[in-house]
């Protein structure tokens, strides 16, 4: 088993990890070696087990890690039909990122990935993620207009147009909005 996780790690890059887990949360065998020993009890892997389906986490900072990163939980099944472990891939949030930034609007504009909370999911720097693009503004009141004017803490004026990305649609369960801002000169 652990050959395997250890050959999808290597093949995918997308992979950070891949761990192992008994349907009490306790890990088995895991690809990385200094894994930490707490027991798995998130949600998303109780979902995994009670549900009997494949759940995926909100993006979330790792320890050690330069960026995002997610998890994938899938139920292994036994003879007999019922959940027997939990195959955990996490996976890193890099290409959605890079994609982000790599597309300009404009010669001075970009694209800004938020959570639900208005938290940015794609930043310039690490220390950004997850912090809220603005403290008094979630997603619902960034999507309250489609396009406007908008005045930053800083002072700094922008036009700015947001799509929500239902949650439906981001499979996290919860939605995103991808926010065009195009400074205002």
């Amino acid at each position: 088993k652990l050959r395997q996780m250890n050959r999808l790690v290597e093949i995918y890059d997308s992979f950070s990890d891949i761990s192992l887990y008994d349907r009490e949360g306790y890990l088995i065998k895991s690809t990385v070696e200094d894994h930490p020993s707490y027991r798995e009890s998130s949600d998303w892997f109780s979902d995994a087990i009670e549900k009997r389906v494949t759940t995926i986490s909100r993006p979330q900072l790792a320890l050690g890690s330069n960026g995002l990163n997610f998890s994938v939980y899938l139920p292994v099944f036994d003879r007999g039909g019922e959940v027997f472990t939990v195959l955990r891939a996490r996976l890193t949030f890099d290409r959605i990122s890079t994609l982000i930034r790599s597309v300009v609007p404009s010669e001075n504009g970009k694209f800004i990935l938020i959570d639900q909370w208005g938290g940015m999911l794609c930043a310039n720097s690490k220390d950004d993620l997850l912090e809220p693009l603005d403290q008094s503004r979630d997603l619902d009141k960034w999507s309250a207009n489609s396009l406007r004017e908008y005045e930053a803490p800083s002072g700094e004026r922008f036009l700015v147009s947001v799509k929500t990305i239902e949650a439906d649609e981001t499979r996290v369960n919860a939605p995103w909005g991808l926010v065009a801002v195009q400074p205002m000169e």
